[in-house]
């Protein structure tokens, strides 16, 4: 599953398509989303914004020049997807915050930049690598934690990987489709990591 803009040329509107959902969003940043039967849904609330304060209004994440907004991946089974993503976000300070039955937006708000949706295009599966930032080296333990404690096969427990950066800490999991999720911290720690 991913999130694109159509190739309409640049104008006052945006459409978006995750999986069978498609998100439209007018010049005024009213967010509507719709299935391909065409069940529309008013979810600018759910983004903490309105026809005149727009979701993005003041919010680092669009003004802080980042490379990625947002990026989606299927799922075999979603709800035991999303038990498990409800659980190991919930440390790095993400939450569920768009649910659509069909896809799930993850993120801190109002900003959901981790999709997952139902298997419904594609053939065969390729593990994606997906790496979540951490504030400290104790929310990639929590991280690490929850993921074990929901059944995640462990990859590499946390530690410090000099070969990355003398900082970096990191914990590395697999989800229920078999990608590789890790909680990474680039902050300094203590000796033992």
């Amino acid at each position: 599953m991913i999130l694109f803009p159509t190739d309409d040329p640049p104008g006052p509107s945006t459409t978006l398509y995750v999986g069978r959902v498609v998100i439209d969003i007018d010049a005024d940043q009213v967010f509507t989303v719709r299935q391909e039967a065409g069940r529309a849904i008013d979810v600018c609330a759910a983004l903490g914004a309105s026809a005149t304060t727009p979701a993005h209004a003041g919010n680092s994440w669009r003004d802080a020049g980042v490379m990625l907004d947002h990026v989606g991946i299927q799922c075999a089974d979603l709800s035991r997807s999303s038990a498990f993503y409800d659980a190991v976000l919930a440390p790095l300070g993400a939450s569920r915050l768009m649910d659509f039955e069909v896809a799930i937006g993850y993120g801190v708000p109002p900003h959901p930049d981790f999709w997952i949706g139902v298997f419904d295009s594609g053939e065969g599966f390729r593990e994606s690598h997906l790496a979540f930032t951490a504030a400290s080296r104790d929310v990639v333990r929590e991280f690490f934690d929850a993921a074990v404690s929901n059944g995640a096969e462990v990859l590499h427990e946390p530690r410090v990987w000099p070969e990355y950066h003398e900082h970096y800490f990191g914990a590395f999991v697999r989800d229920p489709d078999g990608n590789n999720v890790e909680a990474v911290c680039h902050v300094p720690g203590g000796e033992t990591g």
